[in-house]
């Protein structure tokens, strides 16, 4: 899959899992956890191309 794709996804999952917290759907433990995983997911697709494009903090 293209690393640029790849990223697109994973920022669709971080932002589906605010909104299920936001909504209640899961807990913030739930949350977390699945924040944890995709920013590293995240970090590692990073660092596989060598680019950073702006705009990507995740604070």
């Amino acid at each position: 899959m293209n690393n640029e794709l790849e990223r697109a996804q994973v920022y669709q999952i971080l932002a589906l899992n605010d909104e299920m917290l936001r909504s209640g759907c899961i807990t913030r433990d739930e949350h977390d956890f699945v924040r944890h995983l995709q920013t590293d997911k995240l970090t590692r697709l990073h660092g596989r191309d060598g680019t950073h494009p702006r705009g990507t903090a995740l604070n």
